[in-house]
This record gives structure tokens, sequence and C-alpha cells, in this order.
């Protein structure tokens, strides 16, 4: 049985709002954030809208890291610009995609049913004539995409799809609204046991998987909506912090090399960020 822990979520919370600027900071250094900028840049916004959801709810299983993903799928995109006019031509490319680069060999068959379906529904339709339209109503645009998909508002790739959704509309200037759940994938249930905000009984690995589970994923829905709204961020900005501070916690361990190189590579060298660094990983030992 897990459950959160009120106190220390706010607890951290209280320490997160303090580097606010920060996040902002992580945000237009994302390469997933360029990548979506590069496709407004050489699209506009009518086919970006649907490319960056499309692709959002089919980022899993995949075989390289997610930066990694997005940087390849706009490159791919952009170089075939000359060739590409409207939603058939969007299909068919990001099913090429798909099938003759080695980033989804998992689950082939059914990333392809799924994008199927985004584009042939009357979402896909509606974003092309108002690409902005859902800026100002995330919240709705995850539930619209739940249905088309059969599934659950909270699952991991519908939720990405909309704080995708949200870099394509910071990219463009718009005005944003809508609360969001954040995406319960590995690296924010992992952060979720090693800042002590969901308590774990069992080994990290363990607890991270079970975590994940649709039975248990409120949980850390739940956790991390307590620190944002305590650090006064909404939950598709702090996915941006965590997302990045996750793999450097794996890769580099202790607080200390990890700030090391925040100030380094960000110029961003606060005290309350080496604070911040130390409690998000109080917990890594103990389990």
């Amino acid at each position: 049985m897990y459950k959160v822990d009120v106190k220390r979520a706010e607890f951290i919370g209280s320490l997160i709002s303090k580097i606010r600027d920060f996040i902002d900071l992580l945000e237009k250094n994302d390469p997933q954030y360029h990548a979506v900028s590069e496709l407004v840049r050489h699209y506009g916004k009518e086919l970006t809208s649907i490319i960056v959801v499309a692709n959002a709810l089919i980022s899993y299983q995949l075989s390289s890291r997610g930066e990694e993903y997005w940087s390849a799928l706009s490159k791919w995109f952009i170089d075939r610009r000359e060739k590409i006019k409207d939603i058939n031509n969007i299909i068919e490319n990001h099913i090429m995609f798909l099938k003759i680069t080695n980033y989804n060999r998992m689950g082939l068959k059914h990333k392809i049913k799924r994008l199927q379906v985004f584009y042939n529904s009357s979402l896909a339709k509606n974003l092309v004539n108002s690409p902005l339209k859902f800026c100002n109503q995330l919240d709705k645009l995850v539930y619209m995409i739940s249905k088309i998909l059969k599934t659950d508002p909270t699952a991991k790739t519908v939720v990405f799809a909309g704080k995708m959704y949200y870099y394509f509309c910071l990219t463009c200037k718009a005005e944003i609204s809508g609360e969001i759940p954040i995406p319960v994938d590995r690296r924010n249930s992992f952060l979720a046991i090693t800042s002590c905000i969901v308590g774990c009984k069992n080994n990290t690995s363990t607890c991270v998987k079970e975590l994940m589970t649709p039975k248990n994923r409120e949980i850390v829905i739940e956790a991390w909506k307590i620190v944002s709204e305590k650090a006064n961020i909404p939950l598709y900005k702090l996915d941006s912090f965590t997302w990045l501070l996750t793999g450097m916690i794996r890769q580099l361990k202790e607080p200390i090399k990890i700030y090391r190189t925040i100030c380094s590579k960000y110029n961003y060298c606060r005290e309350e960020l080496r604070e911040i660094l130390k409690e998000l990983i109080h917990c890594r030992g103990k389990y």
C-alpha cells in the first residue's frame, strides 16, 4: 500500500518555488521543446499541432532517449516539408518514419494503429483548422484524446500529449491554462520515491514498476500535485524539471556533482538549487 507524505510533498514544493526561474530556463533548453519549435518554424502552426500530439501518443517503449527521438522526428519532417501539404501526407510520412527508423521496434503495429486513429479523428481536423484552440484548455484536450483512444485520461502517453501540446503553445506564445496531471513514467515515479514524497517498502526498482500501474499511478499524480500547488508551478511545467533532474540523478548520483553540472551547463549556480537537489535524493539510499 503506497501513501503520499503530504508534509514532505509540501516541503519539496516550497523549495522548488524558490527556483521557478530555473524551470523556465530548463524548458527553453529542452531538446523536445527545440524539436517542436523547429517544426513550427518550418511547417507553421496548423500541421505542427497534429504532428506533436500524434507523436506524443506513440512515445513509449522507444529504443533511444526521448530527446533523441523527438529531434530525429523533427528533422525527418523538415527534410520532407516540400512534399507535405495536408493530413494525408502527414500520416504517410509519420508511418514511414516508424517503419524506416529503429526508434519504434517495440509495438510497431499498435503505434501505427494509434497514429491512424488520431489523424483520422475529428480532433485532428479541429486542430488543423484552429491549432491554438486548446492552449487555454489543456485539460479538455487530454480528455478528448482519451476518448478517441478509449483509454484513461491519466494514461502516460495521453497526458504526455498534453505536455507536448503545451510546448507547442509555448512556442506560439499563446495563452496557456488547464490543469493536467503529471505523466506517470519511470522518472516521475522514481523521483517520487527518492524525494520521500511517496513511501516505498520494497527496493526502488520494484516500487517504480508498481507505481506506474493503473492501480497505483494516482498516488504519483496526487504527490506531484501537492508539490505543484505548493510551488505554484503547473504540473506540465514541473515535469520538465523532474525529467531532467531524474536523468542526472541516475547518471551522476551525488547532489554536488549534479549541482556542478547544472552550474556549468546552464550558468545557474544558486544555493537554493543545491538544497533542493539534496532533498530530492534524500531517500535514495533507504531502499
